[in-house]
């Protein structure tokens, strides 16, 4: 039978993943995806300024650039997109190690492998648009390993949710003992 605890991580961490993918829709319809120009930091510090005055500042060397004004709604928004993506990496890399460590099935730990893939990928991805000035298509590969993120981690949680609900959590390189011993 399925690991409970992983089973639980999974769903928290598709919920995780489906919140960062309305994160990352409203900074981009609403124009706020680079509010934050560098990466891994926010304005040269960990937590933005975004007093009124930091914000005057922000915005004249916006200007400069010819760049859209932004305000601290838009920069906090990008500050969670951040943070959320650090609580999915953590939460996929303790998917990775408990289906690595506690499960003897090939078909968890392959799924376990393939979304700390696609997570890293995003992760580099995210860091790759901000350092490119949001190049289009960069960009877009971000939105695209964004959404099958999101698929792969609701048909992860759909097979362990099913196979828990049906009992039946085998996989073809898993044969029941009865079965092994009449073939």
């Amino acid at each position: 039978h399925p690991d409970t605890l992983l089973r639980n991580l999974v769903l928290l961490a598709t919920v995780l993943v489906f919140c960062q993918l309305g994160l990352g829709a409203v900074m981009r319809h609403e124009h706020a995806g680079l509010s934050i120009p560098d990466f891994p930091l926010a304005y040269g510090k960990w937590i933005p300024d975004t007093s009124p005055a930091a914000l005057e500042a922000i915005n004249v060397t916006r200007a400069i650039r010819s760049e859209v004004p932004t305000n601290a709604l838009f920069i906090w928004i990008q500050m969670a997109h951040r943070g959320m993506a650090m609580l999915i990496l953590a939460s996929v890399v303790a998917i990775f190690f408990r289906a690595r460590n506690r499960s003897a099935q090939r078909m968890i730990r392959g799924w376990s492998t393939a979304w700390l893939v696609l997570v890293l990928m995003q992760v580099g991805l995210g860091a790759w648009t901000i350092w490119s000035n949001k190049a289009a298509d960069v960009a877009t590969t971000h939105m695209a390993v964004g959404a099958l993120t999101l698929l792969l981690a609701v048909l992860f949680s759909f097979r362990l949710c099913r196979g828990t609900s049906a009992r039946r959590f085998e996989t073809p390189d898993m044969q029941h003992p009865s079965a092994a011993a009449t073939a």
